[in-house]
Formats: C-alpha cells, sequence, structure tokens
C-alpha cells in the first residue's frame, strides 16, 4: 500500500498556533482551566469534521468531556488547584492540550481532502447501486467457526462469572469478577463483533433480509448485560451499519440520533454500574456521572509523585504473555494503568477494576513526554489512514469501527495496548481473505428485483 503524505494545509496550522498561546498563558501563571476549555472548543470548530466517525469527532469527544466538562463542572475537581497547586495542574492541562492540538493538528492535515466538497449527489446513487448489486459475505464455514466460538466463549464465560443467576443478582459485580474467563470473554465479544459487521455488509432485500437483521439485533440486545462494557456496546451497534455510519455527515438527523442513543446506552450503563447512588436528585445524578472522568485527576497524583522519565512505561504492554504465563523477570505488570491501579488503588484492583491513566501519562513516564509527540504523530497519522481506506466498503471498516474505538483507550491508556496481540493477527487475516474484490458477491437477482419491485 503506497503512503502519499499530504500538504499541510492552512487550517492545520491553528492548533499549533494555540498550543504557543497557552504555552504563554502557562508561562504567566494564570490558571488554564477555563482557557483550555475555550481552546478546545475552538480548534475543534475551526477544524469542524464533515463526516460524523472522522476521528477528530472522537478526539474532541474525550478532551471536551474528560478534560473540559468534569474540571470545571464535577464536584471532584472543586478545588483542583488548593489541593495540587497551580504549577502542577497548569503543568498537567498544557500536556493534555498540547497532545489534544498536536492529535487535530495530524487529522487534519491526514483528511484534509475528504472535507472537500464533492458531487454527492452522483456518490450517493453509485454508493446506492454498488450495493443494490453487491454484498460481503462471511462464507459457510468460517460462519459456523465463529458462530461455535460466541456459543463457547458465552456459556463459558457466563458459567465462570457465577452462572445466570449471578448475572441476575447483580450484573455489575459478575462483570467485575470475570478473573480467569478473560480469554473466553474475548471469544464471545470478538465472534459477536464479526457476526454483526458481515450481518451489517449484506443487503437488506426482502422479507428475509429484514428478519434476518431483525434476528441479529435481538442477539445483540440479549448480549446486552454480558457485555458489560458501554462502549463496546456501542462499538456492536456501529458494526451492525458499518457501512451507512461510516458515510454519515455530522449534522445529519441520523447521527444525532446515534449521539442520543450512545449517550443513552452511558447513562443506563452508569445507573448499573452505580445502583442506588443514581437514585437520587437529578443535580446528584450529574454530578456522579461528572465524577466518573476521574482520568485527570489520576494524572495529577503521577506527576506529584513521580518526575519525568524514559521508557519506564512505554513496553511494558509487550510483557503481558510473559506475565501470564508467570513470567515476571523483566517486569510483573503489563499495563501502566495495572501498575498505577495496584499502587494507588488496591481495592480496586482487588475487585476487578482498573483506573486509567491517560496517553499522556505514558509520554511523562517514557519521553519525558516531549518526546513522546513524534509517536502522537504517527499514530494519529495511521489512524487517518485507515479511516480513508473504510471508506470502501470491506474490511478496513471493520478495522476502524474498532480502532475508531481503541482512540479512546490509547488516550486514556497508552501507546501500545496488550489486545494488539489478537487484533493484529485478526486484521491480517481479514485484509487477506475479505479485502479484495472478489470479496464482493452478486445479490441473487430475484431478491435484487424484489427490491426494486418495493422501491417503485
Amino acid at each position: 500500500m503506497k503512503v502519499k503524505i499530504p500538504r499541510i494545509p492552512t487550517k492545520a496550522i491553528i492548533p499549533l498556533v494555540s498550543i504557543i498561546v497557552l504555552f504563554g498563558l502557562y508561562i504567566c501563571e494564570i490558571e488554564l482551566k477555563y482557557f483550555f476549555f475555550g481552546f478546545v472548543v475552538i480548534i475543534y470548530a475551526l477544524l469542524f469534521p464533515k463526516k460524523l466517525l472522522n476521528p477528530k469527532n472522537i478526539v474532541f469527544a474525550y478532551y471536551f468531556v474528560w478534560y473540559c466538562l468534569s474540571p470545571v463542572f464535577s464536584n471532584r475537581y472543586k478545588n483542583v488547584y488548593e489541593q495540587y497547586g497551580v504549577e502542577k495542574v497548569n503543568q498537567a492541562f498544557l500536556m493534555c492540550f498540547v497532545t489534544y492540538a498536536v492529535a487535530m493538528f495530524t487529522l487534519e492535515w491526514f483528511l484534509n481532502d475528504l472535507d472537500k466538497d464533492t458531487d454527492r449527489i452522483t456518490e450517493v446513487r453509485k454508493e446506492k447501486k454498488d450495493r443494490k448489486k453487491n454484498e460481503i459475505r462471511m462464507g459457510k464455514v468460517t460462519f459456523s467457526v465463529v458462530c461455535s466460538l460466541f456459543t463457547i466463549g458465552f456459556f463459558i464465560y457466563v458459567k465462570r462469572t457465577g452462572g445466570f443467576s449471578a448475572w441476575i443478582k447483580s450484573a455489575n459485580d459478575a462483570f467485575f469478577s470475570r478473573g480467569g474467563a478473560g480469554m473466553f470473554y474475548l471469544l464471545f465479544t470478538h465472534a459477536l463483533l464479526l457476526l454483526l459487521f458481515f450481518e451489517g455488509q449484506r443487503g437488506i432485500t426482502g422479507w428475509r433480509g429484514y428478519f434476518r437483521r431483525f434476528l441479529y439485533i435481538v442477539l445483540l440486545c440479549a448480549s446486552y448485560t454480558f457485555i458489560g462494557s458501554k462502549s463496546t456496546t456501542f462499538m456492536m451497534i456501529l458494526m451492525l451499519m458499518a457501512d451507512k455510519v461510516i458515510k454519515l455527515e455530522t449534522l445529519d438527523k441520523k447521527s444525532i440520533l446515534l449521539i442520543v442513543l450512545g449517550l443513552v446506552i452511558f447513562v443506563v450503563g452508569m445507573i448499573v454500574r452505580l445502583g442506588e447512588i443514581m437514585t437520587g436528585s437529578l443535580i446528584t445524578g450529574i454530578n456522579q456521572i461528572l465524577n466518573y472522568f476521574d482520568t485527570f485527576e489520576n494524572f495529577l497524583i503521577m506527576t506529584r509523585d513521580y518526575s519525568p522519565d524514559f521508557l519506564r512505561t512505554f513496553f511494558l504492554p509487550l510483557n503481558w504473555p510473559l506475565v501470564k504465563l508467570g513470567i515476571t523477570n523483566f517486569s510483573e505488570f503489563f499495563d501502566m494503568s495495572v501498575w498505577l491501579t495496584m499502587k494507588y488503588y488496591p481495592d480496586s484492583w482487588m475487585n476487578g477494576g482498573t483506573m486509567q491513566w491517560p496517553i499522556e501519562a505514558d509520554m511523562y513516564m517514557s519521553f519525558y513526554y516531549w518526546g513522546g509527540i513524534p509517536l502522537l504523530i504517527i499514530y494519529f497519522a495511521t489512524i487517518a489512514l485507515i479511516y480513508k481506506k473504510a471508506q470502501n466498503r470491506g474490511a478496513w471498516q471493520f478495522i476502524y469501527i474498532i480502532e475508531g474505538f481503541y482512540i479512546l483507550s490509547h488516550l486514556r491508556g497508552g501507546f501500545l495496548i496488550y489486545w494488539y496481540y489478537w487484533l493484529i493477527p485478526l486484521y491480517i487475516w481479514l485484509i487477506i481473505k475479505y479485502d479484495k474484490k472478489q470479496s464482493l458477491e452478486p445479490i441473487k437477482r430475484y431478491e435484487i428485483k424484489e427490491e426494486e419491485d418495493k422501491v417503485s
């Protein structure tokens, strides 16, 4: 695959100028909390992406919620400057802003051409014609194998977390007691992702197609409680409509409905997670939701207790298979957040939970922060290229839906994450098997005619 590096558009300079301005305010020892809020919103507005799943939307959503809304409005950060001091808090805000600005700069640099106006009518007609005549099918053998993995993974996962009775009693406790069931949880969720993706790639023609799609929606609804993760659930919903949702405009009515759906899933998940705390007043509930976003506070704690370092956390995820095999010669940890959770929140770790430290923490502990900026540019350039490939139907859409969601995991974790041990082989298999013209199978003629008669 040839990679052509585009010219840097003029608008891409805006985030870099913003860094200079915020750095000047930092030198003047002015509290940066509100300036951070303002610059994050201004950069997004000036570099506003036309497509809903453009990674710029994901990056903005993360920084706006975790570092704008929560620090400004939640009780958790009410006395943050008094608790940690202006210097430390401003330093943390500056590092977070530089990460945000560099990400937006890189994405604008590599995705600017996607936002240029095109003959939308011709494009839509061509897409409808292609979807009508072709679809991507998993294949009978692969389908049987994936269904078997889903079934095996699901039932062993449920059994090892206490059985259905434990899930009925407390879904939250059952989910966090999944120690020893991790592999089966992965089989269950990843097999479901594949089933939903390939169903979404198929055309809906006639009553058979609608009934088949209905069964997959029922399967997803039935699996919701056992998935346990709000973001994974929403990822699965998007997998089912990947080919359509990737083309959606940000301000389209359907996009707004998807955003509302995502918020509903999040709020329902928080109600299940927090239980009785969420049954109080509306203000109390909102505060509890905003207090959930504690990544910035964790970053402050780390910068208070540790000095910048070199390669202390960067390679920890590569240690994952060794730790699972009981080999701890290099390190007993396979994740920065696991290490720091065990240090600062041992009770949470004992209960199966992991607190999150941001990518800025990984940069701080491995590259004195500033040395990690080139890696940041490489990462977001890679995301931009995957997103471009995903504009066409096929395996790249599966890869981007996952990687689009995992932007949040990287921003709340680090550059390397241990789950690429199985994701990379999965991606390679999908590209080899399905990223080719031969994978587009013609829909049966009678099905096309049935659909045409319905439209007319």
